[in-house]
């Protein structure tokens, strides 16, 4: 049962792959249990193309289950999402900024 502050943070990260207008799963963080402001230690690396807006999308879920790699999403509650252009985010004051 989880309390009504604290959740199980995971993230999955997306690209939108602009030839199809899919969005396409980059990778995912590990679950964070019990948190308020999840610190993430796995990094996922992706590649940036200069002068080409490249645009991803974040998802937050509250996992329902934990110790697996390969979760399936559909266990999870949704929690919310933000898009960005990664220019931005690579030319932001110390790699911070905020998606409106």
């Amino acid at each position: 049962m989880h309390s009504l502050f604290f959740s199980n943070y995971h993230s999955k990260l997306y690209y939108l792959k602009y030839r199809d207008r899919l969005w396409v799963e980059v990778g995912r963080t590990e679950i964070i249990e019990d948190s308020l402001n999840p610190e993430f230690i796995k990094t996922i690396e992706v590649v940036y193309y200069f002068e080409e807006n490249q645009i991803f999308k974040i998802v937050a879920y509250d996992a329902d289950e934990f110790g697996n790699e390969n979760l399936d999403i559909r266990q999870s509650n949704y929690i919310g999402e933000a898009e960005f252009e990664i220019q931005k985010l690579i030319s932001s004051r110390q790699n911070v900024f905020e998606v409106s």
